[in-house]
């Protein structure tokens, strides 16, 4: 299945980071902008707050002025008194330092442009406050008419013309505000649905090479296991046709010539023998090999005599001229016995085909357990195998199968140990190979028995 996605319609890595960048440089900028126009707005403002006070304080001002005028002018008529002049009078003052105050707070051009007539007005209107207290009420009204009014309409006037132009500058700046907001409104109104749709296009793009690439694993996977299969039944083909060929042959050849030599017959009938044996070892490989990892092998524990066993197994090998050396002490184990000499003829098997010319086999107790050595002066297998070396279908890390093995001897071997509650590990120690088997002990012991052509164990 091709791996190759559709890739037309995809936007450029770079446009895409091109494009964002640019969305975020403007917005920045926007934001920016909103800031330095917020700011101008804000001094603008304050600027029209500082002149209006000022109108209002300049108005209060010529009011309370005018008010003493008016008393002024009562209290020569006789219809007023002195004091209400006075307070009138304090009134005004009043209200003149307070237009001084409110005057500072102008915006710096326009204090400096109104500085004179400011001055000017606060002397005119002293001068009018001091004719009034003096009883001097027609001279007090002459100056406020032909003096402090025409300076307080220019004062006024000046200050009038500063509040309308930063009243119109606050006008346009809360009307740009208002359009960069709805332009700044419309673009994350349509940043987030696009911005959404691209994030779902870029998981849904992932997703799908995620999932091609995990079909491909697949495919690739379920071709490797279909391979392998294909090998391993041309193998188990070719390793089970061996015996099979020999017992066939070695019986057609006691048919044609019957048992006219009894020492030719013997012969033959010892092969076959052999031959069906190693077959039926195969068959018994393939067969736990084959159980479902899922459901526990089938095992029938008994108490089994472990010296018997051992020279069970040997004893074929050595009928075949093998030499077969070292000692083991007679024990009682827990286990299958048909089990424990599946095992102890896969491991002995094992030695005779990969293994040196000597070997041996040693038996006896560690605590709770017989632990049984299977030995031999053989190279022993690569480091790189040895982790692998109970895996199914290994055996010297070179081939999947060998001649006279389908590959699985060790790894059965294995298999029914641990399922007995024992082990099996691999040694390789001073030029010497070993496969320990450890089965649990059911009882006592009694003296080592050593069997015939027993060799002493090599520490060397």
């Amino acid at each position: 299945m091709s791996t190759e996605i559709n890739t037309g319609s995809r936007l450029p890595r770079w446009a895409i980071a091109g494009l964002a960048a640019a969305v975020l440089l403007a917005l920045g900028a926007m934001l920016f902008t909103n800031s330095r126009i917020t700011s101008a707005a804000l001094d603008e403002a304050a600027g029209l707050h500082a002149t209006d006070m000022s109108l209002a304080a300049q108005d209060v001002a010529m009011k309370s002025i005018g008010q003493v005028v008016l008393l002024a002018q009562d209290f020569e008529l006789g219809v007023a008194g002195s004091d209400a002049v006075q307070a009138a009078a304090i009134e005004a003052e009043r209200t003149l330092a307070e237009l001084e105050s409110r005057t500072g707070d102008l915006p710096t051009q326009l204090a400096d442009e109104t500085g004179p007539s400011l001055e000017s007005f606060q002397l005119v209107a002293a001068e009018v406050i001091r004719l009034a207290r003096n009883e001097e009420a027609t001279a007090a009204a002459e100056t406020l008419v032909t003096q402090l009014e025409p300076l307080a309409q220019e004062i006024a006037s000046e200050i009038t013309a500063e509040r309308d132009e930063r009243a119109q500058a606050v006008a346009d700046v809360q009307n740009m505000v208002g359009r960069l907001a709805q332009l700044l409104g419309f673009l994350i109104a349509f940043l987030l649905p696009f911005g959404a749709i691209l994030a779902y296009r870029q998981s849904a793009r992932r997703q799908l090479e995620a999932a091609e690439t995990h079909l491909d694993a697949r495919l690739d996977a379920e071709r490797a296991v279909g391979r392998a299969k294909n090998q391993f039944i041309a193998n188990i083909s070719h390793e089970l046709r061996t015996p099979l060929t020999s017992i066939y042959g070695f019986s057609e050849v006691l048919l044609d010539q019957g048992f006219v030599d009894p020492e030719v017959a013997g012969d033959l009938v010892g092969l076959i023998n052999s031959e069906s044996a190693e077959l039926a070892r195969m068959v018994e490989d393939l067969l736990v090999a084959a159980h479902d990892e899922d459901v526990p092998l089938p095992i029938e524990t008994t108490q089994v005599d472990i010296a018997a066993e051992l020279d069970a197994v040997i004893a074929p090998f050595r009928r075949h001229n093998i030499v077969v050396g070292g000692s083991h002490a007679p024990a009682m184990v827990l286990g299958d016995q048909l089990r424990i000499r599946q095992i102890l003829r896969n491991l002995l098997s094992n030695a005779v085909l990969h293994g040196g010319p000597t070997i041996r086999i040693y038996g006896d107790n560690a605590g709770p357990n017989y632990v049984i050595s299977v030995e031999d002066d053989g190279e022993g297998v690569p480091e790189h195998v040895e982790e692998r070396l109970f895996s199914r279908f290994v055996h010297k890390g070179e081939s999947p199968l060998t001649a006279g093995s389908v590959g699985l001897g060790l790894a059965v071997a294995r298999l029914l140990a641990e399922a007995m509650g024992g082990s099996l590990d691999y040694e390789r120690i001073t030029g010497r190979t070993s496969f320990v088997l450890a089965l649990p002990l059911a009882g006592g012991t009694e003296e080592v028995y050593e069997p015939d052509e027993i060799l002493v164990p090599t520490t060397g």
